[in-house]
């Protein structure tokens, strides 16, 4: 029985409080289908096979010390391996024709350029404006063999990023949640508060802070991703006292034409 408890325990190492799986092998049948569901509660784990040859089920109380010790040993903390400089005026140029970003949001937004691998790091922020981790997007021309974006992390907080050009934005009652960092940039330099996800997945600890802070949301996915921000919208609509509304984008936040993005914000 300990073993079978242990497992449990193990393989649901990543869970947070309130979050279910579906993802773990029961321990008792085997069964890897999805029929197996664990659930975290802030007093433990409880968990229900749902097979009817097996049926098995339980729970078990929190973890304690040992599993706070082992979760943070799961973070590695990832510095930045190489010099930072300034935007170099080329640079300048591109992100203002790409992006519409003026040099003076890119220096607000505390941007640098990493010129032994020509990428643009950007910092994260956390909702209180506090740096927490890098990304680092490469702008090559497809020159690199490493990954277009790579996320490096100071510490183990809640994956999202927050533009410095929200300002006072936050009185307001209702959040763009877009993919990444310049989506957001583009959208909160337009007095819309933003928030990047760092990718197409929304955690529950993460929409636990945006419902604590904000009224309701808009899920402002990149076009190829609008299934699942319907999916995401449809899991956590309740979550938000204004619920949650979606958008079919033409195109990423951040590739938009200046006049397109302002009408797109007008008519949201």
């Amino acid at each position: 029985m300990n073993n079978k408890i242990n497992k449990i325990k193990l393989d649901s190492m990543s869970l947070e409080i309130g979050e279910t799986t579906r993802e773990i092998e029961c321990p008792s049948c085997g069964a890897k289908d999805g029929g197996f569901v664990v659930t975290r509660l802030e007093e433990g784990l409880v968990y229900v096979c749902h097979h009817a040859s097996c049926g098995y089920k339980g729970f078990t109380p929190s973890l304690g010390f040992s599993y706070q010790k082992k979760r943070d040993s799961l973070f590695k903390s990832r510095e930045y391996p190489n010099p930072l400089g300034r935007i170099p005026a080329n640079m300048s140029r591109v992100l203002v024709q790409r992006y519409s970003l003026e040099p003076s949001v890119v220096s607000s937004e505390r941007f640098k350029w990493d010129s032994h691998r020509k990428r643009l790091v950007m910092p994260i922020f956390d909702l209180e404006g506090r740096e927490c981790g890098l990304v680092a997007k490469d702008m090559s021309g497809g020159e690199s063999t490493l990954p277009k974006s790579i996320t490096y992390w100071y510490n183990d907080v809640i994956k999202l990023h927050f533009p410095l050009a929200n300002g006072e934005l936050f009185d307001k009652t209702t959040v763009y949640v877009v993919e990444d960092i310049l989506s957001a940039v583009r959208i909160a330099k337009e007095g819309v508060p933003s928030v990047a996800m760092l990718g197409s997945h929304l955690r529950e600890d993460q929409i636990a802070l945006l419902a604590k802070n904000f009224y309701s949301a808009v899920f402002a996915f990149d076009p190829d991703a609008t299934h699942k921000a319907i999916g995401y919208a449809n899991k956590f609509h309740l979550a938000f006292k204004g619920g949650i509304s979606t958008v079919h984008l033409p195109d990423d936040p951040k590739d938009m034409g200046e006049d397109e993005l302002k009408g797109w914000l007008n008519e949201v």
